[in-house]
Formats: C-alpha cells, structure tokens, sequence
C-alpha cells in the first residue's frame, strides 16, 4: 500500500495540471451538492420555523346562519354556542378532544386618560393561549380564581402597549385601562408566536366577558384542540362528526354546511409535507444529476491521461506488473484525487452556506433561510460518495489501459 501511495504521489507531482483539472472536477459536483443540500435545509428548517405556532390539532367552529330547512324550521336562523356544548363535545369525543376553549369576542373602546383605540375583548379560560398562537411576555395570565371571582383583570397585546401607555417606558402591570367605561386592571402582557399574528385583542376571563358584555353567554366560536387526527380521513370524518353531534343538539340539518364554519388546518402540515417532499426530491435529482457530472468530467480527464500515459503503462506491464495493479493504480488516483478535492469542495461549499446564514441573519430573515447546515450524517454520506465516485470514475480508464495491447504500448509515442 504504501508503494502504491507512493507511485500515485510521484504520478500527481509529475502531472500537476492534469491533476488540477481532475480534482477542480470533483471539488465543484461536491461543492455544488453541498450547497444544494444545505439550502434545501435551510429553505425547510425556514418553512417549519415559520409554521411552528400554526396549531394544527386546532379546530375552530364558529356558529352562523342556517341554509337548509329542517325539522319545520325555515332556513335562515342563527346557531348559538353555548358552554354546554363545550362539555357536550367533550364528552362525546374524549379520546380526540385534548380540550375545548369556549370565546366570547366583543368590540369594544379601551382607553387610558387621553389614549384611546378601538379593539376586540376576547373572554377565555385558563389555558387558552393554544387557540390564539400567543405566550406570555410579561406579568401573569389569568386563572382559576380569576375566573371564579369574575374579576376585572385583563392582558394587553405587547403592540398596544405603546398606544395606551406611550409615556410609561416601565412595566404597566398593575395599571388600570377603561374598557367600555369598566375599569379593568392589566396583570398581564402577551405577544403572537408569529411575527405575522397582528392580533390587538384584549384578553381577560371568559366569566367577566360573560357578565358585562354577553350576559346570554352566546359564544362567538369554541375552540377544539385535538389530538390523534394523523391522516386527512380522520380529519374529515372528525369534522363530520362534530357537525352532527350539533346539528342534533341545535335542531339544523347535519348537511347543512353554513350552520357551523369549521376551521380545520389539517391540509397544512400535509401541503407542508408535500413541500417539503418535492424540495428533497429535487435536491436529490440535482444532486445526483451533479455527481453524474463530475463522474463524467473525471472520467473523461483520467481517461486522457491514461492515454498519455500509454507508454509509461505498457513499460510497466513488460516489467511484470499486472492487469490488476494496473487498474489499482488507476483506480486509486482516481479515489485519492476525488477525496482530496471533494473534501475541499465540501469545506468550502460549508463555509459559503454559514456565511449565507450569516448575512440573512444580520438582515433579520433568518425565519426565512433558517440554519442552512449539513447535518454529519449527510457529510459521512458525501464523503462515501466521493470514494464510490472516484472508483465509478477511474473505473473504465483503468479498463483501456490494460485493454491496449503490450506491442501498441510500448510504441506508442
């Protein structure tokens, strides 16, 4: 082994340009393959970053007119949600229904001294923040007691803090804002997960909102966070079921699809996936049609070399060598030359891509092109496929050298 080095050494020194162009041959496919990998990365990890908050398992159903008759009632009149039907469903469908948040949403004018906007209170329980995609940024959310005393308590949207309290730089924690001419105290602060959640609702517990602004206790929507809904039949056959449990209970026809507006997303983190799916797919097929390439063009130039090399092959064939250290020989500069410049193309297609990451970081859209790595596994991958490349490629060379008969060999100029 160390002989054979050594002769592959002497051959890369003696050819230096040769060498060159067949590892610049290499190093681009490879160069090339990383960076189409981690892009593909990047543009993937971009799209589950920004789809992170969507709750999927969230289905929102929201009470409307009726557009069928039914039971000897004429079309047109209003469905009501009520907190009952909360437990209704939640009974019914215990094992699919992780838990159901009820919403009551008023417009409403909240003010502080001079500063005024319109905007939307929206009543909840404890545990709601799944159904609107927000956390908590700052004070405390509402809870048990908050909702057993119907105390006046509420959370303001973090972007309506400069708006009802421009000139406080301070927490506003504990500051009273006028709702509707209810005084209310802001025990907390609340953001979107999502940049793109422009939400300004006020929010405060679900037994207050009842009591001051909806004493029917009509809700405006209940929201179901659901759990086991893997596949688009489970989805469509849950919402089914949902609108017929009901239509039973309110007295509309269970085919009436203007009862109840059902919001499901399950289609996203299918479509997501379908994405997701033909992005890889891609990737691969540029990938491989890229390592094609650089097979070819390596090749090619090996395949140029051994015919220059005719004479120096057939002198070593008519001092005894064999056909098969001929093509080890080959075959083995093909590998190293592969390796060495694949290793370099890969290194230098790395660095590009963090030095991409960095640049849309500094812009602030790294939610767009999010963490552009290779992961380990897929470098081993490239690695290996740089030695089966470089076999594949100083395959067929080594093939013609000792396919050229010793006479036409040692002849040749």
């Amino acid at each position: 082994m160390r002989e054979l080095m050594r002769e592959v050494l002497t051959s890369f020194m003696s050819n230096k340009m040769r060498t060159i162009l067949t590892g610049l041959a290499m190093g681009w496919g490879v160069f090339i393959l990383i960076v189409l990998i981690s892009s593909g990365n990047g543009i993937v990890n971009g799209m589950h970053y920004n789809f992170r908050a969507y709750n999927i398992g969230m289905v929102t159903l929201t009470p409307r007119e009726t557009s069928l008759s039914f039971g000897g009632k004429e079309r047109g009149w209003p469905v009501y949600f009520f907190e009952e039907d909360c437990d209704l469903l939640k009974k019914r469908f215990g094992d699919t229904i992780a838990q159901t948040i009820p919403v009551i949403s008023r417009p409403v004018r909240a003010h502080r001294e001079k500063y005024y906007t319109n905007t939307i209170i929206d009543g909840y329980r404890p545990g709601y923040a799944p159904a609107p995609n927000v956390q908590l940024a700052e004070g405390r959310d509402i809870n048990d007691l908050d909702l057993q005393q119907m105390r006046k308590v509420c959370l303001i949207p973090k972007r309506l803090k400069p708006v009802l309290f421009p000139e406080d730089t301070t927490s506003v924690i504990g500051r009273n804002l006028i709702i509707n001419d209810v005084v209310f105290e802001v025990i907390g602060i609340y953001e979107p997960l999502l940049k793109e959640n422009k939400t300004r609702n006020v929010v405060a517990p679900l037994t207050t909102v009842k009591h001051i602004f909806c004493p029917d206790g009509k809700l405006s929507k209940i929201c179901l966070q659901t759990q086991h809904l893997t596949t688009s039949e489970l989805n469509v056959a849950f919402n089914a079921s949902v609108v017929g449990v009901l239509a039973a209970q309110k007295g509309f026809s269970p085919s009436d699809r203007r009862a109840v507006k059902v919001d499901n997303l399950y289609d996203l983190p299918m479509l997501l996936n379908s994405i997701i799916s033909g992005l890889y797919a891609f990737v691969i097929i540029v990938g491989l049609a890229t390592l094609l390439t650089g097979i070819v063009g390596i090749s090619n130039i090996m395949l140029i070399a051994v015919k220059e090399r005719t004479r120096e092959l057939g002198i070593r064939r008519a001092l005894g060598a064999k056909n098969r250290q001929i093509v080890t020989m080959v075959m083995t500069e093909s590998v190293v030359i592969s390796v060495i410049f694949g290793y370099v193309g890969m290194i230098m297609g790395i660095g590009l891509m963090e030095l991409m990451a960095w640049i849309v970081a500094s812009t602030g859209n790294a939610h767009i092109f999010y963490n552009p790595t290779i992961a380990v596994s897929h470098a081993l991958v490239v690695m290996f496929l740089m030695v089966i490349v470089g076999l594949i490629a100083g395959y067929m060379p080594a093939k013609h050298a000792v396919g050229v008969k010793l006479t036409e060999a040692l002849s040749a100029v």
